[in-house]
């Protein structure tokens, strides 16, 4: 059950795919494995319910990332691991709503949210992580290493002009 796919193995509703291996309802992932519920995702593994993902590994409920691992809730967010409900952070770990903890304190701190998630009162967690979306700055476009184009989501262009997702 795959539509425009090419060398997938194990694919289930996965559309617009190349490379990938055992990964579900899926659109536009390149170079994806043992992932699900993933749009616009290249060379990333072991992801659940993400969006513009670039190299990234065991991410959930996140977007806008690249080379990020063994986060969740994370948006806009470059080179960082073990974080949870940050945003527009570069090359960081153990943070948790963007604030810095020690190893230990990030573990402790993880399992009672973790616990507020997994028993049903994740509502003043998600309130949080959305207000603190909305506070911060977010780029206009996400674009890199173009010239002469116009658009969105384009990476590594040459006269292109009004292309997205490029």
């Amino acid at each position: 059950y795959t539509n425009l796919g090419g060398y997938n193995k194990n694919a289930y509703l996965v559309f617009a795919s190349e490379h990938v291996e055992d990964c579900l309802y899926s659109n536009r992932i390149v170079e994806c494995q043992s992932s699900s519920d993933m749009l616009n995702c290249i060379k990333s593994q072991w992801c659940y319910e993400v969006v513009d993902l670039e190299s990234c590994y065991n991410l959930c409920f996140s977007q806008n990332c690249k080379n990020c691992s063994d986060s969740m809730f994370i948006s806009s967010c470059m080179g960082v691991s073990n974080c949870l409900f940050c945003i527009n952070l570069r090359k960081k770990s153990y943070c948790i709503f963007n604030k810095q903890y020690s190893k230990e304190d990030f573990e402790n701190k993880k399992r009672e949210i973790l616990e507020m998630l997994y028993t049903g009162r994740k509502d003043e967690l998600m309130q949080q992580f959305f207000e603190m979306k909305q506070k911060a700055v977010h780029h206009d476009l996400e674009v890199l290493n173009n010239d002469n184009s116009i658009g969105n989501y384009l990476y590594n262009s040459k006269n292109c002009y009004y292309c997205f997702d490029s």
